[in-house]
């Protein structure tokens, strides 16, 4: 017995391949011949391998992507243009994956508006989302808030307090406890507005004429702080944490600017307030498309009565990633009868269509207000499209094809890659072993062909992206060679998941095992 266990293994053959080629290619020479007798079969034993971080170079070959959201009845084109640079890898300098990620999420988010522009009408409350999801996948999302026309019985999130609001809506008062130019009747949304999309409005209401604005009015603004962290304090404590915002006093003074909590005389006065809120002014606080520097703009604005739009202030630079919350304060007296009284209407804010509170609101008809409307939301299935200028980016971010085709945006609003986006060690759960110069009987459910792969391999990396495998028991698969045959050249190389190959760094060693056709 023993006697046959050496013979075995006489004729056995063991081959260590190895290779440092960054492609992760493995090609040995050998100075001897390797006779392969007919009906050989081979097995892999071991691996060793380290994965190196994929790079990708942008410049203007590749840096543009072409995409749609529906706006009115059509499609509209859009377009970016990635930061160029080296993404990825090991560079000196080389920016993350994330941070390519990042860049395509910032700028698709500047080509949303609230404005109804021709081919802006669509984008309220829609934002885009670019990512690298569980799956170790590219994720391209773009999702729209639900709108909510607030009323008494649907506050649509909104937290209230010492505010008192009419069943339909359209008058929002001091609460009859609160007293004018206190900070005791407010309302606010603990949920922040949509980045890129988002919007907060307000309809002047009802006002009394003869008070200053420490103690008339209301004001609609937007704060960096949560307001759910107020705690008390005066209306001058208040206005420290507004960002942005518009205060209107009375008919005969102008609308106050607010920036930084600072208030100024804007330029614009109201048109034909008086009568019910349905047909007075608009206040609008919202993002305008920007298409030059690496910022996004607020805009503050009143859609007047006679059909004009008063800019109050343009260009002012956020982040795109910031977050904004909106607030509106009632500054005023409750009672008509008083100097300073007043009331608002028409309360409308689109908040982060990804946040599961937002998506609980339930939606209103669409709507139009004043000279904007065309302030409109999705009512029907439409379709986007994501098109790329080059295959180094779309490979690399691990889509098949350059141009996506129509997508339903009611059914699929993430573009999600075919592949990984990169060759990661954390994102591969199986490798595949293929030999590139030697035919054997295996086949692949991926291409539905027959394919050259001696093995698969799982994934049993380290935080390092070193992938060390060693089969207990090597499987065997015939090489289908009709007749004995010599070869002095092995060449191999790992494939990730869809089968792609991806770079490696240092040392890549293999062992394989080949026995004859009577070694049994």
């Amino acid at each position: 017995m023993i006697k046959n266990i050496i013979l075995l293994y006489n004729k056995m053959r063991l081959i260590r391949l190895t290779s440092t080629s960054p492609d992760g290619i493995i090609d040995n020479n050998f100075q001897a011949e390797i006779l392969l007798k007919e009906n050989s079969q081979i097995a892999l034993d071991s691996l060793t391998m380290e994965i190196s971080p994929a790079e990708i170079i942008v410049d203007d070959k590749n840096d543009k992507i072409t995409f749609s959201i529906e706006v009115g009845e059509s499609l509209a084109d859009k377009s970016i243009n990635i930061t160029h640079g080296t993404y990825g890898g090991e560079s000196v300098g080389a920016r993350t994956y994330a941070a390519l990620l990042a860049d395509i999420q910032f700028k698709m988010m500047k080509t949303l508006s609230t404005y109804s522009d021709a081919g802006t009408r669509k984008m309220l409350g829609s934002e885009y989302k670019v990512f690298y999801n569980n799956n170790g996948k590219t994720e391209i999302a773009v999702a729209q808030a639900p709108h909510t026309l607030i009323t008494s019985n649907q506050t649509g999130n909104w937290v209230l307090s010492n505010i008192t609001i009419s069943a339909d809506g359209l008058t929002i008062r001091r609460g009859p406890t609160g007293t004018a130019g206190d900070l005791d009747s407010y309302m606010y949304q603990p949920i922040r507005l949509a980045r890129g999309g988002g919007m907060a409005q307000v309809r002047v209401g009802v006002s009394t004429a003869g008070a200053d604005s420490d103690t008339a009015g209301f004001i609609l603004g937007v704060s960096t702080t949560n307001p759910a962290l107020w705690a008390g304090g005066t209306l001058e404590d208040a206005l420290e944490d507004i960002a942005w915002g518009v205060q209107f006093v009375n008919a005969a003074t102008e609308y106050q600017l607010i920036e930084d909590g600072e208030g100024a005389n804007s330029g614009t006065s109201p048109i034909g307030v008086g009568g019910a809120p349905g047909t007075n002014d608009l206040i609008q606080i919202g993002q305008i498309y920007n298409d030059g520097d690496e910022t996004t703009e607020f805009a503050i604005s009143i859609i007047q009565t006679d059909g004009s739009i008063s800019v109050l202030s343009d260009g002012i630079d956020v982040s795109a990633d910031e977050t904004y919350y909106a607030i509106l304060i009632m500054v005023g007296s409750n009672d008509d009868s008083v100097a300073g009284a007043c009331s608002a209407g028409d309360l409308i804010t689109f908040t982060d269509p990804y946040d599961p509170r937002t998506n609980a609101i339930p939606a209103t008809e669409h709507f139009a207000k004043g000279a904007n409307e065309g302030l409109i939301q999705q009512e029907k299935q439409v379709q986007i499209y994501y098109n790329f200028l080059d295959n180094t980016l779309r490979d690399y971010l691990g889509y098949i094809n350059l141009k996506s085709g129509n997508l339903a945006y009611t059914i699929l609003r993430s573009y999600i890659s075919f592949y990984p986006a990169f060759a990661s060690s954390d994102t591969v759960d199986n490798f595949i072993f293929e030999l590139l110069n030697l035919d054997l009987e295996s086949y692949d459910g991926f291409t539905e062909q027959r394919q050259n792969f001696l093995s698969t391999i799982p994934s049993t990396a380290t935080t390092d992206d070193v992938v060390s495998y060693k089969t207990s028991y090597p499987i065997f698969l015939n090489l289908s060679n009709k007749k004995p045959f010599t070869i002095r050249n092995i060449t191999a190389r790992v494939l990730s998941f869809g089968n792609r190959p991806f770079n490696t760094r240092g040392q890549t060693t293999a062992t394989i095992l080949i026995k004859d056709s009577d070694d049994r």
